[in-house]
């Protein structure tokens, strides 16, 4: 095409616009002084060059007729054959496909339903299993609350001075152990129920009708049974102040004298650890699970004895506003007082060596982790001595008050006898911070469960601060 005058390059240029190349043409054949533009003869080029195109396509059709007329043909001959070639072989994959179904879809589909009824008949099975050990868990609680609920009249308190008696057979350490039986009872019982994963033993039992049965109609009122049964025991703690009276005397200001309680049976203290330390056992286990980092842990188990210290101080605060009134009874109630501050320090003993019971471990008592720490922290106290004094002298300085404020002969007397009540008040501070002495050497001051040795005086340790509050709190009001 180098002898045409049309410009093939620049229309086959991929850059060409069509606007670009029109005013091109129409600047070639115009001159652009000229106030008109003239149209025709752009416009007769491009009709001009339009015929040269047309002629040149029909003379190189006529030139290639044939070959382009044999081209088409042996194209259209080879595309027939690959399409009989490709018919029959879309005819036999069509038969191999039907033949695959039939021998592995077919197949498949059968075993997908197999398997789906297998896996079904293995989650029943497992369903089946739990349900099993939840009815043998109950039938075994059942068991355990009939013989709890054989027991008829009342239990001797541990260290009365008399063996404990029976309530239908069962002593108090009977009663503890089957607490705690009955307590991982429950605790598997409330594990099956609230699995919440399918691998968990128990997912989906909680659907079961037999399970709500069971949980409204025995384990309900069971562990309703077992927490009162336990938080009594926590509740009813005592070791000094329910001993025997030994010889020791007790002399304030050479005007009389008391006797002291000196000697605790140890068979009787170690009655009242067994069964104090299975009620706590039973409380951990059935204390509702962390479900956050802020949430206290062994709850139960931390209320039980924050009610159980919070009964001893009112009771103390009444009995010492009560000898204030009348003094006669002073040294038999700061006596008293000094008891229950005794138990409050073997209380401490007791918790600082045993280990908090895990639901995780079945209190099996793997866990190295004491109660007191969690408890003083609840209570704000360095220890539960400090504890009961504070919060006694907290209680008794409004009621010195009172008495002060109805004046009268009662209020003579407190002020003419300060130093007599001052005394029995160290007094009582000194002899209640101190272990009883039949626990000092024994188990109660051991070990600890870090593994650390617990001093028989440890307890006793800064009781002077704790005498001045108390002395502060009685006979402040007195030197107003």
């Amino acid at each position: 095409m180098a002898d045409s005058y049309i410009d093939y390059d620049g229309l086959l240029d991929p850059s060409f616009v069509a606007p670009v190349f029109a005013n091109s043409l129409v600047r070639a054949t115009n001159d652009a002084s000229d106030q008109q533009a003239d149209l025709a003869t752009p416009l007769a080029r491009l009709l001009f060059d339009q015929q040269e195109l047309d002629e040149r396509i029909d003379r190189v059709s006529r030139a290639a007729a044939l070959p382009l007329l044999s081209y088409s043909q042996t194209r259209a001959d080879a595309a027939r054959r690959v399409d009989v070639a490709l018919g029959d072989e879309l005819q036999k994959l069509v038969a191999r496909q039907t033949r695959l179904q039939a021998d592995v879809v077919v197949r498949y589909e059968a075993a997908a339903e197999l398997h789906l009824v297998a896996d079904r008949l293995c989650q029943t099975l497992g369903l089946a299993r739990a349900l099993s050990r939840a009815v043998m868990l109950a039938r075994q609680l059942e068991a355990q609350m009939g013989q709890l609920g054989k027991k008829t009249g009342e239990t001797v308190e541990a260290g009365s001075g008399e063996e404990p008696a029976k309530r239908g057979g069962l002593t108090r350490a009977d009663e503890a152990g089957l607490l705690v039986r009955a307590a991982r009872s429950l605790v598997g019982l409330r594990a099956l129920w609230t699995a919440s994963r399918p691998e968990d033993e128990g997912y989906g039992l909680a659907q079961v009708k037999l399970m709500d049965t069971l949980r409204t109609g025995l384990v309900l009122p069971a562990e309703n049974r077992v927490l009162t049964d336990a938080q009594r025991l926590v509740r009813d703690f005592s070791i000094a102040s329910g001993r025997d009276q030994g010889d020791t005397e007790w002399a304030v200001d050479g005007q009389r004298a008391v006797s002291v309680p000196s000697v605790t049976r140890s068979s009787q203290a170690d009655d009242v650890r067994t069964t104090t330390t299975a009620a706590l056992t039973v409380l951990c286990l059935l204390s509702p699970p962390r479900v956050n980092s802020t949430a206290v842990e062994h709850r139960l188990a931390l209320t039980a004895l924050q009610k159980q210290l919070q009964s001893s101080v009112q009771s103390s605060t009444n009995a010492v506003a009560k000898a204030l009134a009348n003094l006669a009874t002073l040294e038999r109630t700061m006596q008293e007082v000094s008891a229950r501050c005794q138990d409050t320090v073997a209380l401490e003993h007791l918790l600082r060596s045993m280990p908090a019971v895990e639901p995780t471990d079945g209190g099996s008592g793997n866990s190295t982790t004491s109660l007191l720490p969690s408890l003083l922290s609840l209570l704000d106290a360095g220890s539960l001595a400090s504890y009961f004094w504070r919060s006694l002298a907290a209680a008794l300085s409004p009621r010195v008050q009172e008495i002060l404020s109805r004046g009268g002969a009662a209020a003579r007397t407190l002020r003419m006898n300060r130093d007599r009540i001052r005394e029995a008040t160290r007094q009582c501070v000194d002899h209640g911070s101190r272990l009883p002495d039949g626990l000092v050497g024994s188990s109660w001051t051991r070990v600890d469960p870090s593994g650390g040795t617990v001093s028989p005086d440890r307890a006793m340790a800064g009781w002077e601060r704790e005498a001045a509050v108390m002395v502060g709190a009685v006979i402040g009001p007195l030197n107003r």
